[in-house]
């Protein structure tokens, strides 16, 4: 993901869990979808690149009912095969889901009851009050995105 947009998306987030802490939930979720494509590769690309060529050639998505080459690629050694087709990402998903939990009296009894009956590792838990789990949320998205926080 681009830097400009893995920030952008970052202050979303920190928004968005802003808010919720605000509201007194904690317990919440980031879902990612991946929305794959296929893109083709001319021989001239491929040929390109596999000669050293400019990585800037620019892979265009197809359909699956687009026409391949006519000739077969040929096995140049054990090692390398000529592709006209990849694999890849080309959109991306995101929301923050499982927000109906509010830290009440219920929950604070839940980590009682799993941190001194059961001897769970706090941080683990899920069940802590909406400030520590904003923050730990926060570090996660930071670390996911490669970055520190502003």
């Amino acid at each position: 993901m681009p830097y400009d947009t893995a920030i952008e998306v970052f202050q979303q987030l920190q928004m968005d869990a802003d808010f919720l802490h605000r509201i007194g939930v904690m317990d919440y979720s980031l879902l990612v979808g991946v929305h794959n494509t296929e893109y083709g590769v001319s021989p001239s690309q491929a040929s390109a690149a596999a000669a050293g060529g400019s990585s800037q050639s620019v892979a265009v998505p197809v359909s699956p009912a687009a026409s391949m080459p006519q000739e077969t690629p040929q096995i140049v050694s054990s090692r390398r095969h000529d592709v006209y087709r990849v694999v890849g990402p080309c959109a991306y998903y995101m929301g923050i889901i499982d927000f109906q939990q509010k830290w009440n009296f219920s929950k604070k009894m839940e980590r009682f009851l799993k941190l001194n009956l059961h001897g769970a590792d706090p941080e683990g838990l899920s069940a802590i009050a909406p400030d520590t789990y904003k923050e730990r949320f926060i570090r996660k998205i930071e670390d996911i995105l490669g970055f520190e926080g502003n």
